[in-house]
């Protein structure tokens, strides 16, 4: 098994991107309901509008903290030209429960270079699940698509949740707290939604919001420890502190801390059993969290 781990602060605030590809597709006013989803466009139009993960369309409207979103407007047409090409914006917005605004690009479109001479778009956005979002909330996604050069405009609008996903893991704390611990994947970009993993796939456990920790002169001294073995107690991977004598910010330690794994292509036994302990060398306290994968 190869692996390297860290702790250490990351900005992981919730991101918004942009794509374009094309399609094709007629023009006309229109409003709809379907999956949930309500559109609503003015002389402009879009033959299918869906929501995926993973890259898999999915129905779903509960999403799981860590997760990547991503809203599709397959073949949107109806923009005035301008000699060979067409000027899109689009603009989203996250409301949270309450309807404020937690997260809004007002054009993902504005500083886009290159030129557009497609008559019919496939538009999409990607949101990370990830703060300002958070678990146990409710929140509805505003995509708003308009013709810069015409008077065209198709809007997108639909309800989800996040939750946390508790079916991967156990924790128990002593005289510590934290927000949420969760895998996630490195090249996927997104968090772990189910437990199996693949060989050479790097996993990241991260915890968040970690609070409870001893300071001495402003710093925190803690230890980390990961243990991965199979179902047969085969042991794949053991250190009993990644750390080492490093000191700590309390912020930091906040904010968010890390370890990653990669499992190789051994002859190991389902379930993959990954602990993780943080622990406190200066006040005693403990954080424990086991992880159950499967190796595919």
């Amino acid at each position: 098994m190869k692996t390297t781990n860290t702790i250490l602060q990351l900005t992981f605030a919730s991101s918004i991107l942009l794509g374009i590809q094309s399609c094709t597709l007629s023009s006309s006013d229109s409003a709809s309901v379907k999956d949930g989803i309500t559109t609503t466009g003015k002389d402009l139009s879009c033959h299918n509008v869906y929501i995926s993960s993973g890259s898999t369309k999915t129905t779903r409207r509960e999403f799981v903290y860590g997760e990547r979103m991503e809203i599709h407007l397959d073949g949107i047409e109806g923009f005035k030209r301008t000699g060979k090409e067409v000027h899109p914006g689009m603009e989203i917005v996250i409301l949270n429960e309450k309807g404020e605004k937690i997260m809004q690009n007002k054009d993902l479109y504005a500083d886009f270079s290159g030129k557009i001479t497609q008559t019919d778009l496939d538009l999409f956005a990607t949101v990370s699940i990830a703060r300002p979002i958070v678990e146990k909330g409710s929140y509805k996604a505003k995509i708003h698509v308009w013709d810069k050069t015409g008077k065209g405009t198709f809007d997108v609008e639909f309800p989800f949740s996040v939750i946390e996903n508790k079916s991967l893991k156990t924790t128990v704390t002593s005289g510590v707290s934290y927000d949420r611990i969760y895998l996630f994947d490195q090249q996927g970009d997104s968090s772990l939604t189910t437990n199996t993993i693949f060989p050479g796939q790097r996993a990241h456990i991260i915890i968040e919001g970690l609070k409870g920790f001893a300071e001495k002169e402003s710093k925190c001294q803690v230890g980390l420890s990961l243990k991965v073995i199979d179902v047969g107690n085969q042991v794949i991977f053991d250190n009993a502190d990644l750390i080492g004598d490093q000191l700590i910010d309390p912020k930091d330690l906040a904010d968010q801390a890390s370890a990653n794994f990669v499992l190789d292509n051994g002859e190991y036994y389902n379930p993959i059993i990954v602990k993780l302990r943080l622990y406190d060398k200066i006040g005693g306290s403990e954080l424990n969290s086991t992880f159950k994968v499967h190796l595919k």
